[in-house]
């Protein structure tokens, strides 16, 4: 819809924003007269833990065959399809990715740069291969890119400082195409694949993580919704729209008491009387790209349609579309001016711009929190074209499966982030110099030291690891288009962002202070803060490495226990020597422990049932990192022994130490993957258990949420009354 103006002055919505008391019902003030008139009460229903319904919700809704996981948990690992998978690009693709990542470079480099840096980045694509120069060429022609739309425009540190990408870095991305990566193109888009994808995302490091933050949300959760669930109506308008690269389409599903658990979201879409429009009521936060979307997807916990009593289907929820005004290439007024045009139709956006609210990572991706106040979105356009996506009770299968496709993408771009994060330790190790005592023929540097060594030498034996995991999956996506791949996209989500995480604590110990220093040259402060972020967005670590155990977990459990089929499951445990081309003796080792695994995740599920099993999440975690380990190692022997394959002799020797290692890890995983666990885990369980009990005891304490949910409400505030009283507005 287009966004009308109802002509009402924002002091009469203004007023609905109330500062913040706890209600008796336990929800926000704002939402208690919607509750109030609603026979079916908000909350969560007794039963089976989030990852265990959210696996069972799309295995349900999902028709397609879920990809590698279950053969996994089956018992039997199929190395020898694993190994005939090719994670490289046709030597055409090549050509055409290089030169396309080599035109982002120059295109986004920083400002201030090096001259000779400059220079050598310049000749990329001004003095490029004779292979690469028509790629180069095309390129260049197919994109418009005259020199202006080439010269020098992103400060990466005044991004962070300004918390703000300005509209000339915006219209420079939609330049490049940015913006259309994954819109096939039918609908105007450039139709990347999974692996050109990763390519491109394995550039941002090097930029911004905030422009690479911006982009792969768009990509992913931006376009997957439509492409998943649009009519061919909605899709001709919405994805061409969305194509033309003038505005960016944001994901509306986090609330502030809901972000991982779909089942809390308490957000409703009320159908009017009048069946013309769809009601909005409920609050939004972290909305990624809010302020410069053309296009917005809400997602509502509840759906309300007055004399329909399908009430058992009512918290399934629903999509609805959402048309808004904002563009790239406005300024900071024009956008606040279209805020207070939306707030006068009962949808209040708080950016976390600095004006109210504020993010200390990621900055500059137009994150806000929305509150919706009997907002309308008409049912459909004059042309028809409805803005329900998928169907109206049906509205949580919507973000299940659209997430899978922005954990996928986590893969390539935290793994290049950790790259970033090694050859920047290494350049500083090499350089820095410390104690003569270490010296080897000159002054003592920190690369002499043996402890300094160590860590490098871990930081890059994890980047190793991880980006053939992440490299192998993507391949696997492309290759298996008819499959799901809501296991493997969360697994490889949780163990780079996590692997990622411990390679930026690692930089930032071996940089010290000078690391610390908001705007220094290695940019360690800046991306070190955004390392963090990855691990808790499109559903925290914890959550995802559930969801990823009981994706391959509960097809297994179907066919044994209710379809009773034995005899599959009998052949996988009698595999021992299905290898590719990996060494007998790593393929044996694969095996014999995912054979351990299998068993072991098949007693406990029968001995503690699927209610059980599903709040053991010590033990369903464990059962994930051997799961993941198994999976990466096989990553790791097929990269090492792939045919043709010419390794550098480091990266050979990462990849053999990284074999050592998770060998190790893997045995140790599986001792305790058992009904008492570790030992010293149990212990800490008790501890916490002891200090939860003695602060819930404490009467004096106050309550953590409600003062949380109070800020909020009364930063909001502030802000709304901020714009009302803006003369310029």
């Amino acid at each position: 819809m287009k966004i009308q103006s109802q002509g009402l002055p924002a002091q009469q919505h203004l007023s609905k924003i109330q500062p913040y008391s706890k209600p008796q019902t336990g929800l926000p003030v704002l939402l208690q007269p919607i509750l109030a008139n609603d026979s079916v009460r908000f909350g969560a229903k007794k039963g089976n833990d989030l990852a265990e319904r959210e696996a069972e919700n799309m295995l349900r809704g999902n028709k397609k065959p879920e990809l590698l996981v279950p053969d996994f948990f089956r018992g039997a690992v199929p190395l020898t399809a694993l190994s005939k998978v090719d994670t490289h690009l046709t030597p055409q693709q090549e050509l055409e990715i290089q030169a396309y990542t080599n035109i982002l470079k120059v295109a986004l480099r920083p400002k201030h740069m090096d001259p000779k840096e400059e220079s050598k980045l310049l000749d990329t694509i001004y003095r490029p291969s004779e292979k690469l120069k028509p790629y180069i060429n095309g390129w260049q022609h197919s994109l418009h890119l005259t020199p202006e739309r080439l010269s020098a425009v992103v400060d990466a540190h005044q991004i962070d400082q300004n918390n703000d990408i300005p509209p000339e870095v915006h219209q420079r991305m939609s330049d490049l195409g940015l913006y259309r990566l994954k819109i096939p193109k039918e609908y105007g888009g450039m139709g990347l694949h999974q692996k050109e994808y990763a390519r491109v995302l394995e550039t941002f490091p090097d930029i911004s993580s905030s422009l690479g933050t911006v982009v792969s949300a768009h990509s992913t959760i931006g376009s997957a919704p439509l492409l998943m669930y649009g009519t061919e109506g909605q899709k001709n308008k919405f994805l061409r729209n969305i194509a033309k690269g003038e505005a960016l389409a944001a994901f509306c599903l986090t609330e502030p008491n809901a972000g991982t658990d779909l089942r809390k979201l308490q957000t409703t879409a009320t159908l009017s009387e009048d069946g013309k429009h769809w009601i909005l009521n409920g609050e939004k936060i972290f909305i990624t790209n809010t302020p410069d979307s053309s296009l917005m997807y809400v997602v509502a916990g509840k759906t309300n349609i007055p004399g329909d009593k399908a009430d058992k289907d009512r918290d399934q929820g629903i999509v609805l579309i959402v048309e808004l005004p904002f563009k790239l290439n406005e300024s900071q007024q024009a956008k606040k001016k279209h805020f207070k045009d939306l707030a006068k139709q009962g949808m209040f956006i708080t950016p976390f711009t600095g004006d109210a609210l504020e993010m200390m990572m990621i900055r500059g991706t137009d994150q806000a929190y929305i509150h919706f106040k009997d907002f309308k979105v008409p049912v459909a356009d004059e042309n028809g074209v409805s803005n329900v996506l998928g169907q109206p009770y049906k509205g949580k299968d919507v973000p299940l499966h659209s997430l899978n496709a922005g954990r996928a993408g986590f893969g390539p771009y935290v793994t290049a982030a950790a790259g970033w994060f090694a050859t920047a330790a290494i350049h500083n190790a090499i350089d820095r110099q410390m104690f003569d005592m270490y010296s080897k023929g000159g002054p003592g540097v920190q690369a002499n030291m043996e402890s300094v060594r160590a860590k490098i030498g871990d930081m890059k034996v994890r980047y190793e690891a991880i980006k053939a995991a992440s490299d192998l999956v993507s391949a696997l996506i492309d290759e298996n288009p008819g499959k799901s791949n809501a296991g493997l996209s969360a697994a490889i989500k949780v163990r780079a962002t996590d692997e990622g995480w411990k390679t930026a604590q690692i930089a930032a110990e071996l940089y010290g202070g000078h690391g610390l220093i908001k705007g220094a040259p290695n940019a360690v402060e800046r991306n070190f803060r955004d390392a963090w972020i990855p691990m808790i967005v499109e559903g925290v670590n914890p959550a995802m490495a559930q969801l990823a155990m009981l994706m391959g977990a509960k097809p297994l459990q179907r066919e044994i226990v209710k379809e009773k089929k034995i005899l599959p499951f009998i052949k996988s445990q009698l595999n021992y020597f299905e290898r590719g081309d990996i060494p007998l003796r790593e393929a044996f080792f694969i095996q014999r422990m995912n054979k351990k695994l299998s068993r072991r995740m098949i007693y406990l599920g029968g001995r503690l049932g699927d209610g059980r099993m599903a709040k053991r999440q010590n033990t369903l975690i464990r059962g994930f990192n051997v799961f993941m380990d198994l999976f990466t190692l096989s990553a790791v022997q097929i990269k090492l022994h792939k045919k043709g394959e010419k390794l550098p002799e480091s990266t050979k020797l990462a990849l053999e130490t990284a074999t050592q290692e998770l060998k190790t890890r893997i045995k140790q995983e599986v001792k305790y993957l058992s009904m008492k666990g570790h030992p010293l885990e149990r212990k800490r369980v008790e501890v916490g258990d002891a200090f939860i009990a003695a602060a819930k005891n404490d009467v004096g304490r106050k309550n953590t949420q409600d003062e949380h949910m109070a800020f909020l409400h009364e930063r909001a505030q502030l802000f709304h009354q901020q714009l009302e009283a803006d003369p310029t507005l």
